[in-house]
């Protein structure tokens, strides 16, 4: 089940010239989603507020601009414990979908869900730093079924594989969907929102019919050696 809220219109983004750093967002088709989640944008970077999953805000992030930063993504002023990327309203959305939970790539790509209506979506970090607590985090929110759509390239396969063993032994269901037949090599799902022309139908379509992404067998973590720290002694009395 996905969880809708009427999502601004995307009406007018698609055909205009982009003269400002909004317009990057534009053509991305998430402008309005940002604007709503409070991003704004000042000296090179967009400033956007990160909250809790009681709606509390945390901290800010900034996301600059140039891709080809030294450093793309800060914390203003510290990341004060910020594990998750989602709308305030994350624990009604995943109550109203009947547990169900997107699990997106990074922040703009939350926002494409969100363009589409879908609102019980939340990303992390960067796609290496899931965080060691997720399966009790999911839990805590009555999580009870996950749908990943990793990156098309081997660092999303390799987060799809790391989620997977995290929320192995556990009651949450977690399916992953391949969707290299829709976006090209190292696509999102940002950019399936803008290859389905900004139609919410056609983009949750497109993801209730793809495929699963097989993912290696499970290798369960290797137990750790225990050694004895108790000193022997050999000396016969």
């Amino acid at each position: 089940m996905i969880a809708s809220i009427t999502a601004p219109s995307q009406a007018n983004y698609t055909n205009r010239q982009y003269n400002n750093p909004d317009d990057i967002l534009a053509r991305r088709g998430i402008l309005r989603q940002a604007q709503a989640m409070g991003w704004k944008y000042s000296a090179g970077v967009w400033n956007y507020p990160v909250y809790d999953d009681s709606g509390e805000q945390l901290t800010y992030r900034t996301k600059n601009t140039n891709s080809d930063a030294k450093y793309k993504y800060t914390w203003k002023p510290s990341k004060n414990g910020a594990k998750y990327y989602h709308d305030t309203r994350i624990r009604i959305a995943i109550g109203k979908a009947d547990g169900m939970l997107f699990v997106a790539n990074g922040e703009p790509s939350v926002l494409a869900y969100h363009a589409s209506g879908i609102y019980n979506v939340l990303s992390w970090f960067g796609e290496g730093a899931m965080p060691s607590t997720i399966a009790d985090d999911f839990a805590e929110l009555q999580v009870k079924h996950v749908i990943y759509i990793p990156d098309n390239d081997n660092a999303g396969r390799n987060s799809a594989v790391k989620l997977r063993d995290a929320l192995h032994n556990t009651d949450i269901q977690l399916t992953v969907k391949d969707i290299s037949s829709y976006v090209a090599h190292k696509a999102d799902t940002n950019d399936l929102w803008i290859a389905c022309d900004f139609d919410p139908t056609r983009y949750k379509n497109s993801i209730q019919a793809m495929p699963q992404l097989i993912l290696p067998t499970y290798d369960p973590p290797k137990p750790k050696p225990v050694y004895n720290l108790i000193p022997t002694d050999n000396t016969e009395a």
